[in-house]
């Protein structure tokens, strides 16, 4: 039951990754409700885990795919139904804006799964399909008095994009959108949000 779940850092963390490079979907077979991650990154995928470990009370599977991806998962109806297509953050915000802690753990999850931070020019980026989503994190952030732009149009609908590994080209099927974090206001996300990914936190310190 929905009721049954609380508000939580954790939980928080696992709405934000699932806005961002997070998945739901049903071995119906088995019977498995999973909410999941595939992360390059061992600190993110480690993280992800021990929220997922302390919101289901049970222990998530945790691999490695071939490609180097990280992929965590873990089983819980209750969670999948919270969190399962379309995310609907309506229905999420209380879980997210239960207090300041769980806004912090939900914007760095998702900076997590969809940040950026230039190499040359610190600047720090967000980037998603879903406006909707940009949107609400936008509004997080100035409530915060993090100052922010956007979305902007970043990649058009049908741009092309060659994938090395596999020696193929696909075609964007969505526009993509980015907020940009203003150059007066890295310092402050730094230390209310940052990065659980060690080497994007190195690379937003370095830059400031």
């Amino acid at each position: 039951m929905l009721d049954d779940v609380k508000p939580s850092r954790e939980l928080a963390t696992i709405i934000g990754t699932r806005a961002g490079d997070g998945y739901t979907y049903i071995i119906e077979k088995e019977h498995k409700y999973v909410v999941g991650l595939k992360c390059k990154d061992a600190d993110y995928a480690l993280e992800f885990a021990r929220c997922l470990e302390v919101v289901t009370g049970s222990k998530p599977y945790i691999g490695k795919q071939k490609d180097g991806l990280y992929v965590v998962e873990g089983y819980s109806k209750t969670l999948y139904e919270l969190l399962k297509k379309p995310l609907d953050i309506k229905k999420l915000r209380y879980y997210i804006e239960y207090n300041v802690e769980t806004m912090t753990c939900f914007l760095r999850a998702f900076f997590d799964s969809e940040g950026h931070v230039d190499n040359r020019r610190g600047e720090i980026r967000v980037l998603n399909t879903d406006l909707k989503t940009l949107n609400y994190v936008k509004e997080l952030l100035l409530e915060l008095n993090i100052q922010v732009t956007g979305p902007h149009l970043n990649i058009k609908r049908g741009t092309p994009i060659y994938n090395r590994m596999k020696g193929k080209t696909y075609y964007r099927n969505k526009d993509v959108y980015y907020l940009y974090i203003q150059a007066d206001s890295r310092g402050r996300f730094a230390e209310l949000i940052g990065f659980t990914i060690k080497r994007k936190m190195e690379r937003l310190m370095k830059a400031l």
